[in-house]
């Protein structure tokens, strides 16, 4: 899970910015932040752990963030959690530890695509709750937040409506999260606007099942033509920071939201060095 930016400059654009903490938020948009007594008493701010970095010898700047997540289990289209890696369970021990002695809060980071999605919601609700709460209890994680890249309109299974499906999974998820303890965190990733094919994510219900959303405010342009991959605001598409929060406000609440920022690059090569230049490669 990569939070991205890119400057497209005619061929070249920002290199990749290595080893950083992957995405650094706040609640509320207060960009601006005193000490970490304030930080720790009024915001949240999250990141997530970079990919593929050492935890025996990667060190993030502990002091500006309030949880930590490390996005290492995939989602399976029965509900069960697979490590992305042999070492995740060791890596995760030691993210945790680390965290804690910092008195940050550390949540599991689980993701997948549509179509197990679909089959979540569809068939196996309860027992992926269940197996949410099993992994936070083996690995001692104060909560979790929730990947689900996306389930569309209508389930590819059942032929119905995706958003009583998704809303009644995180109700499960929650009872079951909250039940181990009331103050452990259930959050849920959202994409950075709402169209045909993510509107079961726009329903205020869900917002008693979840103790934050976490938009994902990049990748807005990342193929095709150029353009800002995380802008504030675009007069033309209203797609940005600023649209985003007010649209998922109205679903939340601002007191839910956190807005994802992009703290990594990629290189694009295009065809033209003119804006809206159509993009023929990434790395």
């Amino acid at each position: 899970f990569y939070a991205r930016s890119n400057k497209v400059m005619g061929e070249t654009s920002v290199k990749s910015l290595k080893n950083i903490l992957t995405v650094f938020v706040l609640t509320l948009l207060c960009l601006t932040l005193s000490s970490p007594v304030a930080l720790a008493t009024e915001y949240i701010s999250f990141g997530f752990w970079p990919a593929n970095t050492d935890p025996t010898t990667y060190e993030p700047n502990w002091t500006v963030l309030t949880h930590v997540a490390n996005l290492d289990w995939n989602i399976n289209a029965d509900g069960t959690l697979v490590g992305k890696n042999s070492d995740t369970d060791s890596h995760n021990k030691i993210i945790i530890s680390k965290a804690r002695s910092n008195g940050i809060r550390f949540l599991i980071g689980a993701g997948t695509g549509q179509t197990n999605s679909d089959s979540i919601l569809a068939y196996h609700q309860d027992e992926f709750a269940q197996n949410i709460a099993n992994k936070i209890n083996s690995t001692g994680a104060e909560g979790v937040i929730l990947d689900l890249e996306y389930p569309f309109e209508v389930n590819s299974y059942t032929g119905t409506s995706n958003t009583p499906l998704l809303e009644s999974t995180m109700k499960k998820i929650y009872t079951k999260v909250k039940a181990i303890n009331s103050t452990y965190t259930v959050s849920l990733c959202t994409p950075p606007y709402f169209d045909e094919n993510t509107v079961c994510f726009k329903n205020p219900n869900l917002s008693n099942y979840i103790d934050f959303v976490f938009i994902m405010g990049y990748d807005y342009y990342w193929n095709g033509p150029t353009g800002a991959n995380s802008p504030f605001y675009n007069n033309f598409t209203r797609y940005g920071l600023k649209y985003a929060v007010a649209e998922q406000s109205e679903c939340y609440g601002k007191d839910k939201i956190i807005y994802g920022v992009p703290l990594y690059a990629y290189e694009y090569t295009t065809n033209s060095n003119l804006p809206g230049a159509s993009i023929t490669s990434a790395n």
